[in-house]
């Protein structure tokens, strides 16, 4: 008998598909939601909550969602990312509420993967993530770490998935979530999905697993 799929909202994977903007005869502004024209809460976070799409199809970004804080690793000077590690770090973590996280994905295509997760497991990512955020262990580098193998090498030292070689399987986050669909299904981890903005074209496809209701 197969089993349920694990819905939490404790530990998420949360990752925005890459994508090129179509051109402008294609572009339509009525399509943004209404949260990214109108919510001025963050009108003066903006510089930091929306940043360029670095990467374009093969770009977008990926985090994790801790309880009620969502952590992201991220370059300092996109003008200035390493080949490899190197110091001075370029690098910083950022800390979000959910709040200003689904701002950040308003109009962005969306995939969150679901695990489940033991208070220990939480309290040690939590004190991952707040040492980072004051001093980050870590440089950001082309042919080092990112936002993609940053959360593939934590989902590894908690036991979530095997050891692989991260140039194969979170190299990027189109390849990351790739190895994270696998495993969803493995694992009877649910995944939920949101579409994107319709100005722009988007990597990878809607997929959820297994399909039910729960597609933002």
């Amino acid at each position: 008998m197969s089993q349920s799929p694990i819905y939490s909202d404790r530990l998420l994977i949360r990752m925005f598909h890459g994508s090129i903007a179509k051109p402008r005869f294609l572009q339509n502004t009525a399509t943004l939601p209404a949260s990214v024209k109108t919510d001025l809460r963050f009108a003066d976070k903006q510089p930091y909550l929306l940043r360029p799409n670095v990467g374009g199809m093969m770009g977008g970004h990926v985090a994790m969602q801790v309880g009620d804080r969502v952590y992201g690793f991220y370059y300092k000077d996109a003008n200035n990312i390493h080949w490899f590690n190197s110091e001075p770090f370029n690098s910083e973590f950022h800390n979000y509420s959910i709040e200003e996280w689904e701002f950040i994905v308003a109009n962005k295509r969306e995939t969150c993967f679901h695990l489940p997760a033991t208070e220990i497991e939480l309290s040690d990512l939590q004190a991952y993530f707040t040492q980072n955020c004051l001093n980050p262990s870590l440089d950001y580098s082309f042919f080092g770490e990112r936002c993609a193998s940053n959360v593939y090498h934590l989902l590894i030292k908690l036991g979530k998935i095997p050891r692989g070689n991260y140039r194969l399987h979170a190299f990027w986050p189109g390849a990351l979530r790739r190895t994270l669909l696998k495993f969803s299904a493995v694992n009877q981890w649910a995944v939920t999905v949101k579409e994107g903005s319709k100005n722009e074209w988007w990597q990878g496809t809607i997929r959820s697993f297994p399909p039910h209701p729960w597609n933002r």
